[in-house]
């Protein structure tokens, strides 16, 4: 793994597919009896996910897209254009789904949720931002936005809809640890 924690895409190894999200690549990995095998690994564009923050309260997203049969939850987030960095992503992002512009974005912990996968997930959380505009019409998704509680929040963690899995599991364990719970709430300034 390289030092931001996503892996390394092995020396010597090929892009086999490329396309435009996904691309693949593989490689002979010399196996312990002197055989080799082919591997793979897949490669996507990483992502961010804000917990804006605004008057003690966490917005939340009901997000429909074109490919999904039934609206689901989410935080504010999307893809990490290409020449990008995650926190320029997040605050394009952020101002494109919800019309507040960051004052401040503070990344809160970063996931890379597979060795076979080459992509990782920036949290950040935007504890002071300003309305500027209205939200941005997407051509691919539909948003309504809603400011919750803490409470509410974790509430929402059990909606079957609710998207974000490596968060999801955060906060499931926070639900067993009272005291790291609190600490979030601390951070998040509510």
């Amino acid at each position: 793994m390289n030092q931001q924690g996503k892996p390394a895409i092995p020396a010597g190894a090929t892009k086999v597919f490329e396309g435009q999200v996904w691309s693949i690549w593989q490689w002979q990995q010399k196996m312990y009896d002197g055989s080799y095998e082919t591997f793979e690994m897949v490669e996507r564009p990483d992502a961010t996910t804000a917990l804006l923050i605004q008057d003690g309260k966490i917005l939340l997203q009901e997000q429909m897209q074109p490919h999904r049969e039934h609206p689901f939850l989410s935080l504010p987030g999307g893809r990490v254009d290409k020449g990008e960095k995650p926190e320029q992503a997040i605050r394009r992002e952020v101002l494109e789904e919800t019309g507040y512009e960051a004052q401040e974005v503070i990344l809160w912990r970063s996931d890379f949720p597979s060795r076979q996968m080459r992509w990782g997930v920036y949290y950040y959380i935007i504890p002071s931002s300003k309305k500027i505009l209205e939200p941005l019409e997407q051509k691919g998704e539909k948003f309504k936005n809603r400011w919750i509680t803490f409470d509410e929040f974790f509430e929402v963690l059990n909606d079957p809809t609710f998207r974000d899995r490596g968060l999801l599991l955060e906060c499931l364990k926070m639900q067993l640890d009272p005291p790291k719970k609190e600490a979030f709430r601390k951070l998040l300034g509510i």
